[in-house]
């Protein structure tokens, strides 16, 4: 008996010595060396106005404060971070749109007319449109 409980304390001690091996230190610092590039995003303001006008020809610059590195996935397919998602949506043209209940409107790049009885669809490209080779 005295060696059932005896083997029962050691595997204890031992389980919890190998647990505590592998427990985090506590400490939420994960470097003893301070990176000098990070800022605090909350020192900047959300929102800034300019009431001024505007210029012709002049470029818009606009930031966007995160607090890790940017991935830059612009494919739906691919992006797994919400600002990846969110400059995606605003920057993605569609060739095709849809409205609220998913049917096709000629808000895109192209309109498309459907031939139901002959199961085709035409898709008409939109006069004016510019191409770019992204040089």
């Amino acid at each position: 008996m005295k060696k059932k409980i005896l083997g029962l304390v050691t595997l204890a001690a031992a389980i919890t010595i190998g647990l505590a091996a592998c427990g985090g230190s506590g400490s939420s610092k994960t470097s003893s060396t301070k990176d000098s590039s990070s800022v605090a995003t909350s020192k900047f303001p959300e929102m800034i106005e300019n009431k001024s006008k505007s210029i012709d020809g002049g470029t818009l610059n606009v930031a966007m404060p995160y607090d890790t590195q940017f991935q830059g996935v612009f494919s739906y397919a691919l992006d797994e971070d919400a600002y990846d998602d969110m400059l995606l949506g605003i920057s993605e043209q569609y060739l095709l749109n849809t409205d609220k209940n998913f049917k096709y409107t000629d808000t895109g790049l192209a309109t498309p007319t459907f031939d139901n009885e002959n199961k085709k669809v035409t898709i008409t490209l939109k006069k004016d449109l510019k191409w770019s080779d992204g040089e």
